[in-house]
């Protein structure tokens, strides 16, 4: 086991030169490339300057320890061949500049207790994984940006109360927990997105915020049952996607959504103190519905439910909050739910305004022909109408739908995608409606009930599919 302190400012951290290594700090250049047994310094006497790794295998030392100093560290982007392999501590300094990492750091002590450090910065970490089967303990925030990932695959990792923090462009990464203990005491874990697939958690203090942050894509929110303080799904952009909910104990849960989104519920929920929905801007409405159409879930309450600005379908309200929303017009009854009063009746039918855009998303239905964009979907009791209103342009079919009856009969213009649609009235084919499908994806319109209007225009469509 050795000490090598990095001299002489900018340079480059490879496999084979030895210009900017010394066994003391300021000292002379010349020392051997570290290893995993090697503790690494950055310190006030290495120099100025950004510090790039690079390399065609894995870096690795034993301690990364940056105390005073005033350069940067940079790892060339590829995660496939560039790797930083930590067998102890990592400890950056607020002194530092800007440091990234563009490509995987792993923490791989298999036994003893070390520490996480970062310092207050804001890393550019592609991705942090503790799998060694050590313990880790936060000495501070954690906070990367852009593409960083934290993983906890073996090991402990305790946060000591500290916060951790995933922001950026990329809305599906964050927190993935896959084995090992994660003791997150009083913590608050923001993230875009996290997937619990194993491991033992200790969250049920932690505050646990999801927060989409890409307009097309779809956070990942997979808790495996855990249990929180408090869960809340949010977003710093508009969005129109559907997330996927698992099961999870909480005492508050709270949506706060920008744009027309769905949450889907694969399990029944239940909420001790706080139910809410409260969507950033008014007008956009949160679908809140069962993963599986025609089987409702169950949100169970038993404190305060404030909602405004969305829709139920296939849910049943249950506990000892009130489920009696008739008072609130932004509160929508799509269908099959008991235990909840609404303000009125299902609606009969929304009309495609979204023109040539993804159906069926939230942003591209009406409840009234050419009207304004009411942010529901259609549901199995729901018709769908595309008419003169809908435009002329071409709607992707790009996810599987459900309505009641789907009317296209006044409709002028063409289908494309890759996606169902399951009838359950009657289906209308309009003469003005021509196929887009090209390739050998298979298209498909899945009939429920056997009601069916032009028969040769409907004909002319399914002879497209392969």
């Amino acid at each position: 086991m050795a000490n090598r302190y990095w001299v002489g400012g900018a340079g480059t951290w490879d496999l084979s030169a030895t210009t900017h290594w010394s066994s003391t700090s300021g000292g002379v250049s010349g020392a051997t490339i570290p290893t995993l047994t090697d503790d690494v310094y950055f310190d006030g006497n290495s120099g100025t300057g950004r510090t790039t790794l690079s390399n065609p295998g894995a870096l690795t030392c034993r301690s990364l320890i940056c105390s005073g100093f005033t350069g940067d560290l940079y790892h060339v982007s590829n995660a496939a061949i560039n790797i930083l392999n930590i067998y102890g501590d990592l400890i950056l300094c607020s002194t530092m500049g800007a440091s990234g990492f563009g490509s995987a750091v792993k923490l791989l002590a298999t036994s003893g207790t070390y520490s996480i450090d970062f310092a207050g910065k804001i890393t550019q970490f592609n991705s942090v994984t503790i799998s060694g089967g050590a313990t880790y303990n936060m000495l501070n925030d954690m906070q990367t940006a852009n593409t960083g990932i934290l993983t906890l695959q073996l090991g402990t990792l305790n946060t000591n109360n500290y916060s951790m923090l995933t922001s950026g462009s990329i809305a599906t990464n964050g927190f993935a927990i896959s084995g090992g203990i994660f003791n997150a005491g009083t913590s608050t874990i923001d993230v875009k997105g996290i997937n619990i697939t194993g491991g033992v958690l200790n969250t049920s203090g932690a505050t646990l915020i999801v927060r989409g942050v890409a307009a097309a894509s779809t956070p990942t929110f997979a808790l495996n049952g855990s249990s929180w303080a408090s869960v809340k799904l949010t977003n710093s952009v508009a969005q129109n996607v559907t997330i996927p909910l698992d099961s999870f104990t909480t005492p508050r849960l709270e949506f706060a959504m920008s744009g027309h989104n769905t949450v889907s519920l694969a399990s029944n929920l239940t909420v001790a103190t706080t139910f809410k929905i409260s969507n950033s801007n008014s007008g956009d409405t949160l679908n809140i519905k069962s993963s599986v159409d025609g089987t409702r879930r169950t949100i169970t309450s038993n404190g305060t439910n404030t909602c405004a600005y969305c829709s139920f379908n296939n849910i049943t309200g249950s506990g000892s909050s009130s489920w009696n929303l008739s008072a609130i017009s932004t509160i929508y009854d799509c269908g099959n739910n008991t235990g909840i009063t609404f303000n009125a009746a299902i609606p009969s039918s929304l009309y495609w305004v979204g023109r040539s855009d993804s159906f069926p998303v939230g942003n591209g239905w009406s409840l009234t022909t050419g009207g304004g964009v009411s942010g529901l979907i259609p549901t199995r009791y729901i018709n769908a109408v595309m008419d003169n209103n809908s435009s002329s342009s071409t709607i992707t079919l790009s996810t599987n739908t459900i309505c009641k009856t789907f009317d296209s009969n006044n409709f002028s213009g063409s289908f494309d995608g890759n996606s169902t649609i399951n009838v359950y009235g009657s289906l209308y084919i309009g003469t003005g409606v021509t196929c887009g499908y090209s390739g050998v994806e298979r298209r498909v319109l899945q009939l429920h009930k056997r009601k069916l209007s032009n028969h040769k225009q409907l004909f002319k469509l399914l002879s497209n599919l392969p």
